[in-house]
């Protein structure tokens, strides 16, 4: 696999309420971008992020995965987490190793709890954020209805990116509503067509997406004004809008909005073309104020940097049966490399970088190197998750990650005597993990 630069990454967490089609959405996003040859669904138990035994019997994800795409020359690391909040360590894993939060809706079931919880995390956290509203084409959904919970519940910072045409009730056409541009889609296949007559939501819409991206700029901010006084209030280019809404996202001031039908690959492609375009990249900006770079535990700001020497952290462990420990790794300056020495948490040991790999849920490909912003893993770490990882003399620690404070106890019997030492390793394999 090619090597991906910072700037060429973006980091994306998948965030939301219990069953809006979380992993669902990611399937069909790594079939639009061809990096599988079908599309896997729940129902079946085959899709790339829900691979575990347990996954696929409770066709729930339980812990969080990675997966990639690539797309318009940029790598998109995807992060599946789970929407139960029993599982919900999955998901405060999952937030620290991503720049964007994109918080899934469903178009039927509107704002959740889970909806609530992804938005406040991402802020508390100050990640960027994208709204993404799913299963439009089901029966009874309303993304106009959604999108005014959105907004009521949000704020002024939502801003409409992607919607549907859907005057008769089912949906007829996507409409990028920066370039004016609509599209219908026959077996996932987008198929230009004209702006619906008579769309007059379309202007409305377009006015609130100026009015947001107006507020990240004081000369854009002066235009709006004035072509307000003028009767428009579409005197922006679509590169602006563009620019505009990307350094809003990157300053934490706009959430765009963008729908989908994840199962039908309806839109998908708008969907990943808004990612390229819009969310920030590890390397965008870097200042205090940005939602890139990572705090160090005296609070100092290290902006991703691949020309200082290697450090990163473990933001996940897995203890696999095959392959022994495996960490998941998020770099933030320098390169890692295979045969790299490095020293991980306190234990102040040296160990070898032995395997280095990316991984498309449970399948794993071997790379030589890989650039600060990027998400990788290793194996066989003598660490555990939170730990910083740095080369040789340059030392530092990254803050912790944080997670919610356990509130229900339980004890565990084995129901057989001869069940124990089972009991035992089971629970030994958690210890490794938490």
């Amino acid at each position: 696999m090619e090597n991906f630069k910072g700037r060429d990454i973006r980091n994306i967490v998948f965030a939301g309420h219990d069953g809006t089609g979380k992993t669902s959405l990611i399937e069909s996003i790594l079939y639009v971008a061809g990096e599988t040859d079908r599309q896997g669904r729940l129902s079946d138990g085959n899709t790339v992020c829900d691979f575990d035994p347990e996954e696929i019997k409770r066709k729930v994800s339980l812990g969080v995965s990675l997966a990639y795409a690539r797309w318009k020359n940029v790598k998109l690391n995807l992060l599946d987490t789970p929407g139960q909040i029993d599982f919900s360590c999955g998901f405060y894993e999952g937030i620290r190793a991503a720049e964007t939060v994109a918080i899934v809706v469903s178009a039927k079931a509107g704002v959740q709890a889970g909806t609530v919880k992804a938005y406040k995390e991402a802020v508390r956290q100050r990640k960027a954020r994208i709204i993404i509203v799913t299963k439009t084409d089901e029966e009874n959904a309303n993304f106009y209805k959604v999108f005014e919970e959105l907004k009521t519940t949000f704020g002024p910072s939502v801003c409409p990116v992607v919607v549907p045409y859907d005057k008769t009730g089912k949906v007829e056409s996507y409409i990028n509503i920066l370039d004016g541009k609509a599209f219908k889609y026959e077996k996932g296949k987008a198929i230009e067509v004209p702006i619906p007559a008579g769309e007059n939501r379309m202007k409305g819409l377009r006015a609130a997406a100026a009015e947001a991206v107006a507020e990240t700029d004081e000369d854009l901010m002066m235009r709006y004004f004035e072509s307000v006084e003028n009767g428009s209030a579409d005197d922006f280019t679509v590169d602006e809008l563009i620019k505009g809404l990307h350094d809003g996202m990157d300053a934490g001031a706009i959430t765009p909005v963008v729908c989908v039908s994840g199962e039908r690959l309806e839109a998908v492609d708008l969907l990943l073309s808004t990612i390229v375009q819009m969310i920030p990249s590890p390397y965008d900006l870097g200042g205090e104020d940005s939602v890139s770079g990572e705090k160090t535990h005296e609070n100092l700001h290290i902006p991703y940097d691949e020309s200082q020497p290697f450090s990163g952290f473990i933001f996940k462990t897995v203890a696999d049966p095959f392959v022994g420990r495996m960490s998941f790794v998020k770099i933030v300056t320098g390169a890692l490399e295979l045969k790299t020495d490095i020293i991980a948490g306190d234990i102040g040991e040296i160990q070898h970088v032995g395997k280095l790999f990316t991984l498309q849920g449970k399948k794993q490909t071997d790379i030589q190197t890989a650039y600060a912003g990027d998400i990788v893993a290793v194996t066989k770490l003598v660490a555990a998750t939170g730990d910083t990882l740095h080369v040789p003399g340059r030392g530092g620690k990254y803050s912790p990650l944080t997670f919610p404070v356990p509130c229900c106890f339980k004890a565990i019997i084995a129901a057989e005597n001869q069940d124990d030492s089972k009991l035992s390793g089971a629970i030994a394999r958690m210890l490794e993990e938490d």
